[in-house]
């Protein structure tokens, strides 16, 4: 909750830290962890021994370390705390939640004492050693607003891969050699997760978040290793009833400050979206390439290299109009839930896009769900999105015969068309991102 209260808060993060919360967070939820790493026991075995319920304090430790490490300032509070050791330990977790919020701390750490100036230098930190960290001096000539922020809600699937350290200590759009040469930005649907919507198995527990177990971590970071790859987390409940939602255009707006301050924008991008996560990312871009867009919204815009689609409803969903309308019934969908109502608005969309896919400046691969899906027990099963509406009319078409709308984004293997397709797709994409490069 303090995570969910403070991250979008600079004034509650800076009261936070004057309160004192780093020493009392450490007291609380890692002194035994912190004790015996800095007494030369192995962390991640102390880590390894807590159960279930201890993995819940561990993230959110570590998710509002990386919020309040975010802020430049505030890196001379943390080395004095002596949070190094946990957040290493913490960021070669199995865990990909822990992880991720654990590298992004660090990350943050490492891009402010790159870039301070040197009069405020931590004297003797050292350095991230699992990002390929170090003590470096800021780039010369970086420009302001280069440093690399990973707000809350952006995701690291593959948090030990070099180049995040590259961008931590050379700036978020870095070029240089060890830099990636592609970012693929994972973008779930309603009811998803930065990481649960990307699981290989659809059974498996929520809380069965290990690397192993999302196929961007276990089969991507290793197939396109030069790849950066982010997962983005957004509320996205199908009703009132599962809590609240910001209305699309305000996710779009808070999505679109997220990416640009990790540097996304800065090299070519490719979008992967599930289900509403593709409506979500064509409303971004059409926003981003707007008239009167801001330049570094305008420049991710531009650089948007590709989008790839798991049964996206490009033209709406009937099942999102008959869920809409049922709110006169006593029904509370999501506000969000009437932009995937067929109309207008969405062909406007579409046909913006269709014209930047004609001129040759967005390759789409679009798959589509080939068996229905049981909503819930009382009712039969349905085709979500059906074939015309999963297929914007351009680009790559892909049926999975034997995925439902659920499954389409979660292959059994790297054999399977939803996985090959894909990684074919992005091969070719950061062939050309390197071509254009040289």
């Amino acid at each position: 909750m303090t995570c969910a209260l403070v991250a979008a808060d600079d004034a509650k993060q800076r009261w936070l830290l004057s309160a004192g919360v780093l020493p009392l967070l450490r007291r609380l939820t890692a002194g035994r962890a912190l004790a015996g790493a800095e007494a030369g026991d192995a962390a991640a075995d102390a880590l390894a021994a807590e159960d279930g319920r201890a993995l819940g304090v561990r993230r959110a430790a570590a998710r509002l370390l990386a919020i309040l490490s975010a802020d430049a300032a505030a890196q001379t509070l943390f080395w004095g705390c002596g949070w190094q050791r946990w957040l290493e330990a913490a960021a070669a977790a199995e865990d990909c939640k822990l992880s991720s919020h654990a590298a992004r701390a660090l990350l943050h750490l490492e891009s402010a004492r790159a870039f301070a100036p040197p009069a405020t230098a931590v004297v003797g930190a050292a350095g991230f050693g699992a990002m390929g960290g170090g003590a470096a001096a800021a780039p010369p000539g970086a420009a302001p607003g280069a440093r690399l922020v990973l707000r809350d809600g952006v995701h690291l699937f593959s948090p030990g891969a070099g180049h995040h350290g590259v961008l931590a200590r050379e700036g978020a759009a870095a070029r240089s050699p060890g830099a990636p040469g592609l970012d693929v930005v994972f973008v779930h649907g309603l009811r998803g997760g930065p990481f649960a919507t990307w699981r290989r198995e659809r059974g498996a527990g929520r809380a069965a978040l290990g690397h192993h177990a999302c196929w961007p971590s276990a089969w991507l970071a290793q197939d396109l290793p030069a790849a950066r790859l982010l997962s983005m987390q957004y509320a996205a409940p199908a009703s009132g009833w599962e809590g609240e939602s910001l209305p699309l255009w305000g996710t779009v707006g808070q999505l679109l400050d997220r990416l640009t301050a990790a540097g996304v924008g800065g090299r070519p991008v490719v979008f992967v979206c599930h289900s509403m996560g593709g409506v979500l990312v064509k409303e971004m871009l059409a926003r981003a390439a707007a008239a009167g867009a801001p330049a570094h919204h305008r420049a991710l815009a531009d650089a948007t290299a590709g989008l790839v689609t798991y049964s996206t409803p490009h033209r709406g969903s009937w099942l999102a109009d008959v869920g809409w309308n049922l709110r006169y019934l006593g029904a509370s969908p999501a506000a969000s839930v009437v932009h995937l109502k067929p109309g207008r608005h969405l062909e406007a969309v579409n046909d913006l896009l269709a014209a930047r896919h004609a001129a040759g400046r967005l390759p789409v691969l679009a798959f589509a769900e080939g068996v229905p899906l049981s909503l819930a027990p009382v009712l039969p099963k349905l085709i979500v999105v059906p074939e015309a509406s999963a297929f914007p009319g351009y680009g790559e078409a892909v049926v999975l015969p034997v995925a439902d709308h659920i499954t389409t984004c979660k292959p059994t293997g790297r054999a399977d068309a939803a996985y090959a397709r894909l990684l074919d797709f992005l091969r070719a994409r950061a062939a050309e991102a390197a071509a254009a490069a040289e």
